[in-house]
């Protein structure tokens, strides 16, 4: 099992890395199962740098603020997770988000009925994961149990040691950490999945000569 660390300052496309991971994997008849935090589009010009157009929704005027929703990618089904709160309306030491509780817990529970499966995605563990010990981290730490061929856990710069220690996956060097702002980010997990698509296809090649019928990896299940 192979886990990556994606990281990158706001907007620089950690989720757009991870949703062309999943499609990319599923284009190979891979499983992919996990969460991602998504935003409907609108458009707000590009981001510095990577020419990412930023996704975010602009609500009517007297809604709470900007949404984000949460994807099971199994599934398609997306809700609601949580709005922005208007700074006017925010006092120093107020969270920026108010978060749907049954959302957080219908993330944690698709985590834990996530594998195996040949990739898991997690998008994101963040703030109220892994400094409140809420959210899905229950569910993610399940999750990182395996079977899966690749993980793919979007965290942000200054709380990958924190994930890292969260999790017991070992100290960092161990963990191949992807800055979605390197020029090779794209490649980089490319080769991650190409290394997973390589070990199916050998595995199915094996079962072929041995006679049996060719058959998934182990990891995959039907989504």
């Amino acid at each position: 099992m192979s886990l990556v660390v994606v990281t990158g300052r706001p907007g620089t496309g950690k989720t757009t890395l991870c949703r062309e991971l999943a499609e990319l994997a599923g284009a190979c008849g891979l499983v992919v199962r996990g969460l991602l935090t998504v935003a409907p589009p609108t458009h707000e010009g590009p981001d510095p740098g990577r020419g990412v157009q930023r996704r975010l929704e602009r609500p009517a005027a007297d809604s709470p603020g900007v949404q984000r929703r949460l994807e099971d990618l199994a599934s398609g089904e997306r809700r609601l997770l949580g709005s922005e709160v208007p700074l006017e309306q925010r006092r120093p030491g107020d969270p920026r988000w108010r978060l749907v509780d049954d959302t957080l817990a219908w993330g944690d529970a698709v985590l834990r009925a996530a594998c195996p499966t040949d990739v898991l995605i997690v998008d994101e563990a963040g703030p109220v994961e892994l400094l409140h010990q809420r959210g899905w981290l229950a569910g993610m730490r399940q999750a990182l149990y395996g079977p899966y061929a690749l993980a793919a856990v979007v965290v942000r710069p200054w709380l990958v040691p924190r994930f890292l220690d969260v999790v017991a996956v070992g100290p960092e060097a161990a963990v191949p950490v992807i800055d979605v702002e390197d020029p090779d980010a794209a490649g980089v997990m490319g080769g991650f999945l190409d290394q997973v698509v390589a070990g199916r296809t050998a595995t199915i090649g094996r079962e072929s000569t041995d006679g049996s019928v060719p058959a998934p990896s182990s990891t995959a299940v039907s989504a």
